[in-house]
């Protein structure tokens, strides 16, 4: 049972890392860059956010759902996020790190990304409810079934990106300074999203 729930985990994981994503982006411009290992820290980060946020549709899914489509303020103050995060993207220029400071900035950033990442949560809370009919993920289970499922998001979710970051080579040789253009491509996905969740609140 536990080997099933660490896989079940694992595969919804890949599943969902599969689609290009400001996370999958940011991972592929580090090691762009040169670094598998600068590009890994964002992808920890990002995994371990968005474990928490499975953890949090586990335990409170259908309350923390209701709380945000209730409240408006919760919705308006996640698309400014998105945006200001887009918008800095954008107008940011390269800058002079040590690589402590770097990797401990990479790893915050792939945290938020992760974190912060609204659409994400409303997957969780979908599958979760759909294969509740043949495993039953709740916050009443035992702790050793909702470790084991978000034990193998987490793996499914690093393996994923580390995918990401090999196919940096690839990409590397077919469009020549990717690294500089990749910020403007996150930035523009950030805001791209941070639009649509606009366009949802006022047509809603």
């Amino acid at each position: 049972m536990i080997l099933l729930l660490l896989l079940l985990g694992f595969g919804i994981a890949l599943i969902a890392t599969i689609i290009p994503s400001a996370t999958n982006l940011l991972v592929l411009k580090k090691a762009t860059g040169g670094s598998i290992f600068k590009a890994m820290f964002v992808a920890y980060g990002a995994a371990l956010g968005e474990t928490i946020v499975a953890g949090f549709a586990i335990s409170f899914g259908f309350l923390v759902k209701k709380l945000y489509q209730d409240y408006l303020w919760i919705q308006i103050a996640f698309v400014v996020l998105m945006l200001l995060a887009g918008i800095l993207l954008i107008l940011k220029k390269s800058s002079s790190q040590t690589s402590e400071d770097e990797a401990h900035q990479n790893f915050g950033t792939g945290f938020l990304l992760g974190f912060l990442n609204i659409p994400m949560f409303i997957f969780w809370v979908a599958v979760l409810s759909s294969i509740s009919s043949y495993v039953f993920i709740g916050k009443n289970s035992p702790w050793s079934v909702i470790l084991s499922f978000l034990s193998g998001v987490l793996i499914g979710k690093v393996v994923m990106l580390y995918a990401y970051a090999r196919l940096s080579d690839f990409f590397s040789k077919k469009f020549s300074n990717l690294e500089n253009k990749m910020n403007i491509v996150i930035g523009i996905v950030l805001i791209s999203a941070a639009v649509f969740q606009s366009i949802k609140l006022i047509t809603a």
